[in-house]
């Protein structure tokens, strides 16, 4: 057991650097090309696809990120349940917590998954830029996807305490 848990540690710790470093180019490429949105604005030739390639890059970053949000649990919190000093309570809220995110990390994968097959099926198109937006709704099911596998890892974590999970 021992050794599949520093197994997954190094796999979640890779996972983890591969999310990062994607958000990290995705918000690179949305600095790029807001730069040379309002370059173009001032000499009075702005590219009319740079909205939807930043507004896409955010999506993108929004769901990825809520993964590495589940895993660190930086979701919000009710301060005064928080409070309750009461092991036995604070343990049934972690569980209560975990199953509903659970729930809504399936949520986002079947239904996110279901509209990106209908759109990629419909061909339907982004306006600027043309490419298909089943592409960018895919990101739901994939961030969905990675909050699953983190909160694998919360589950281990917080609620069996036999793992560590390390940044």
């Amino acid at each position: 057991m021992n050794n599949f848990l520093n197994t997954m540690s190094k796999v979640m710790k890779s996972l983890v650097k591969i999310e990062k470093i994607f958000i990290g180019l995705l918000f690179a490429l949305s600095i790029v090309v807001i730069m040379i949105s309002v370059i173009g604005r001032r000499l009075g030739n702005a590219p009319t696809w740079s909205e939807e390639v930043v507004r896409y890059c955010i999506i993108w970053v929004t769901f990825i990120g809520s993964a590495i949000c589940f895993r660190r649990q930086s979701h919000f919190g009710v301060d005064i349940i928080k409070r309750i000093n009461n092991k036995y309570f604070q343990k049934v809220i972690e569980v209560f917590v975990w199953l509903c995110s659970v729930f809504f990390a399936v949520f986002l994968v079947h239904h996110g998954y279901e509209f990106s097959m209908f759109v990629l099926k419909m061909g339907q198109k982004t306006a600027a830029l043309k490419m298909p937006i089943a592409m960018v709704y895919i990101s739901v099911p994939v961030g969905g996807v990675l909050i699953l596998i983190h909160l694998v890892e919360v589950f281990l974590d917080r609620i069996l305490n036999i793992y560590k999970i390390e940044e």
